[in-house]
């Protein structure tokens, strides 16, 4: 019993010989006290000083909502000095130096000609495609006929050996032979058909080469 009582006596002068926190409360209230003593104990002083701290905050929020401000305010100045802001004059010389390094490269890269067309040239040239286109027309027009010829023929004998066939056939009575025989020639018949109209059609457009080269 005695040691409980030795030990609540020796906490309890522990405790009071620990210093003893101050309040947050107690430091603004301090500071604003010597703030006062400060001013003097002038109201107005202090009120003074409090719109000062509220104007430079409100500017700090302002600057801060409108990260603008400050290019606007220097673009301002620039111009009640008269020259233009220092980006703006970073692009302006940009610009014109690269409109100087065109310049000097189409005076180098590119020279001067004496070429001259005259009319007789030009008549020349004509003259020139016009024998051209002729004598490729005439070449052309040779050829086609001699691939159409060289068909037709190959055809003339197909058909011959067809009717060879045919004949053959008949004497031995052979109705599915004479089908398919009878089948082949009407396929080389339409064959025949179609390779001639094409053919007159494209010496159709053969024949329309002098009137386009009459018109260079």
């Amino acid at each position: 019993m005695e040691e409980d009582q030795k030990k609540m006596a020796a906490k309890n002068q522990e405790e009071k010989a620990k210093p003893k926190k101050r309040s947050s409360k107690f430091i603004e209230s301090t500071s604003a006290a010597k703030r006062t003593r400060e001013d003097g104990g002038n109201p107005l002083q202090l009120q003074l000083r409090s719109l000062e701290v509220s104007q430079g905050s409100l500017e700090g929020l302002l600057r801060a909502r409108n990260p603008e401000e400050d290019h606007r305010v220097g673009k301002t100045r620039s111009e009640h000095s008269g020259q233009p802001p220092a980006e703006d004059r970073y692009s302006y010389g940009k610009i014109e130096k690269s409109i100087a390094d065109h310049h000097k490269f189409v005076k180098q890269s590119v020279a001067p000609t004496n070429l001259v067309i005259k009319p007789e040239h030009v008549d020349e040239l004509l003259k020139q495609v016009m024998t051209s286109s002729t004598e490729m027309q005439s070449s052309l027009e040779e050829q086609m006929d001699n691939v159409r010829n060289r068909i037709l023929m190959k055809m003339d004998e197909i058909f011959k050996e067809l009717d060879q066939c045919r004949t053959e056939v008949e004497r031995a009575s052979n109705d599915a032979v004479m089908h398919e025989v009878r089948e082949v020639s009407t396929r080389l018949a339409a064959f025949r058909t179609e390779f001639t109209q094409r053919f007159e059609a494209l010496q159709k457009k053969l024949d329309q080469v002098p009137d386009i080269a009459s018109m260079l």
